[in-house]
């Protein structure tokens, strides 16, 4: 059964690994490191040169976490880069966007077919449509929803337009 990477240098704790990981946090920027300089750095940081070689040789094991906690990504050419600081979207424009989406997609809808496409009962659905740019059509007595700026594009009953 293979060994741990750490175990190989005698220190196979959570403690290094949370120890490597924030190391990698400081040493990465935006300039693409190749692995050997990027070991090379969160030795030198840590001053622990036992683990040159254990870093040298696994991904999963030691890279991963810094990944995980958006501190490495893949750079080119096999380099590794700090992603920066990662925004955090807008979750109802977020979820807005998704909505109009799948109506330019699949409208018009109703609330039962946004509902069983999102994973979710017709009410929140339905506030979901009520709360973005859509507009109800009526299509021979069923109503339903399109996104506002398509409502050019559909015919009396809602039809898409023959453009």
């Amino acid at each position: 059964m293979p060994t741990h990477p750490l175990q190989r240098c005698g220190s196979h704790d959570a403690r290094t690994l949370g120890e490597i990981t924030a190391a990698i946090g400081r040493v990465l920027g935006p300039e693409p490191l190749t692995r050997a300089e990027l070991v090379e750095r969160v030795v030198a940081d840590l001053g622990r040169p036992e683990l040159a070689e254990p870093m040298a040789t696994s991904w999963g094991m030691l890279l991963e976490p810094a990944a995980a906690h958006g501190f490495l990504r893949s750079g080119p050419d096999g380099t590794f880069v700090h992603p920066g600081p990662l925004e955090r979207p807008d979750t109802d424009a977020a979820n807005r966007e998704i909505l109009l989406r799948f109506l330019r997609a699949n409208g018009p809808a109703d609330a039962e077919d946004v509902g069983r496409w999102w994973g979710e009962r017709a009410t929140p659905a339905k506030r979901r449509l009520t709360a973005a740019p859509v507009e109800a059509v009526d299509i021979e007595g069923w109503s339903a929803w399109v996104a506002a700026e398509d409502t050019e594009d559909t015919d009396a009953r809602g039809h898409p337009g023959r453009g």
